[in-house]
């Protein structure tokens, strides 16, 4: 704390003291006030008159006394808060303007020590500056927010399941409240009128528990790259782990595992039975789109493997135009009846009954766990016969629906056409 403001503060305690003490002392005279009133009524001797008045005099010369001293003290404590208040607001200025300083001074140079940090412990370098160094974790050393941000960013990139989801980048178990929409007991609005108790009603609230299943992701790198000082080894290693981390957050988030993650596949309740086994026609897309509601249209995106998209890539309509039109204005692969298309090769494929071989809807509808303070493990002697390093990255993983409303899916039928 500064000395001004430190000074400022007890000059003002003492005054508030001071005050206290005078209107204790205000109040000690009203009493004398009142008690005087009565003596003046009990007077009858000119001595005792006299002695009343004089009295009166010095009790009201005490009075205007203490009545300056409270105005003055009152006064002193209003200027002294002032000055306090405007000292406070000056240094909080001051420690703002330091805080946007200093960072943008010191950031470069810390997220180039925090890279060389992380390049040094792939190489094996145990002399790395504290400061910079990386902190201890359950599963290895921390990566810098700096690297793990990057990673993450990668692996949205690739990864529209990951993107798109409703991410939750915390560790530990997670309780998400939802309102299902089958549920008997529902909120209503309704007319009322003046004086008229509203009948209340309660919604069912159910949740969705995200675990922290931990999930680990392997890169291996060639010793002759780790060992080349002019090759900048961090950005091979951020894209291999976000690529290992890609394949396996799709994997899981779409199909789950047993005791692990629900992943997507499992919660989806709007079905649309297909009209084949081995092919999908444009009627169950048509049908699929339609299962979700129109709130959670805009958004909306469909998911397929790619040999599926391959098969629908030949559905024309009546007029012989094909159903998935090619945007080359913009990133997708195509867009089907006016929704882009995503190729992920975790989805299951068609030629199997119940399949669920197309996924329509927004994939916001899923919760992703997903902790992105990732830590690390350089593995130096495991590969050592491949002449090769390995860094394996540690995360919480979890994926559940917390929206059945936002998707859908093509559950493929029993037959094919003869």
């Amino acid at each position: 704390m500064a000395l001004k403001v430190l000074m400022l503060k007890r000059k003002l305690d003492e005054k508030k003291k001071m005050m206290e003490a005078a209107q204790a002392k205000a109040e000690e005279l009203n009493t004398r006030e009142a008690e005087l009133e009565a003596d003046i009524e009990a007077a009858e001797t000119d001595e005792e008159k006299k002695a009343v008045e004089e009295a009166v005099a010095e009790f009201e010369t005490e009075k205007g006394a203490n009545e300056d001293e409270r105005t003055a003290l009152e006064k002193e404590v209003a200027g002294l808060e002032a000055e306090l208040a405007e000292e406070e607001r000056k240094q909080k200025e001051a420690a703002e303007k330091r805080e946007k300083e200093v960072p943008q001074m010191e950031e470069k140079d810390l997220i180039k020590a925090q890279r060389a940090a992380f390049a040094d412990a792939i190489r094996g370098k145990k002399e790395v500056r504290s400061d910079y160094n990386m902190a201890k974790g359950n599963n290895g050393d921390i990566i810098p927010k700096t690297i793990a941000d990057e990673i993450v960013t990668k692996i949205a990139n690739i990864s529209p399941i990951f993107e798109k989801a409703h991410r939750y980048p915390v560790k530990g178990t997670l309780a998400i409240p939802f309102y299902p929409a089958s549920s008997s007991h529902v909120i209503n609005a309704a007319y009322a009128a003046d004086f008229t108790e509203l009948e209340a009603s309660s919604g069912d609230f159910d949740s969705v528990d995200l675990t922290g299943y931990l999930a680990g992701a392997l890169a291996k790198i060639g010793r002759t790259l780790v060992n080349n000082t002019d090759v900048d080894v961090v950005p091979f290693v951020e894209d291999q782990m976000a690529e290992a981390f890609r394949a396996f957050i799709d994997q899981e988030a779409i199909n789950g595992s047993a005791n692990k993650a629900d992943g997507m596949l499992t919660g989806i309740t709007q079905l649309v039975t297909g009209t084949y086994k081995s092919s999908v026609t444009a009627d169950d897309l048509i049908k699929l789109q339609c299962a979700i509601p129109d709130a959670y249209q805009q958004n909306a995106v469909w998911l397929m493997a790619s040999a599926t998209r391959t098969q629908i890539r030949t559905l024309k309509d009546q007029e012989g135009r094909y159903l998935l039109n090619n945007d080359i204005t913009g990133e997708y692969a195509g867009l089907l009846l006016g929704k882009p298309v995503y190729v992920v090769d975790a989805m299951p494929a068609m030629g199997t009954q119940n399949n669920l071989a197309v996924v329509y809807g927004d994939l916001s509808g899923l919760a992703l766990k997903f902790s992105e303070e990732l830590e690390i493990q350089v593995l130096e002697e495991r590969f050592a016969t491949q002449h090769a390093v390995g860094v394996v990255g540690w995360t919480e993983f979890d994926a559940a629906v917390e929206n059945a409303q936002k998707l859908a899916a093509i559950k493929m039928g029993g037959s094919d056409p003869e």
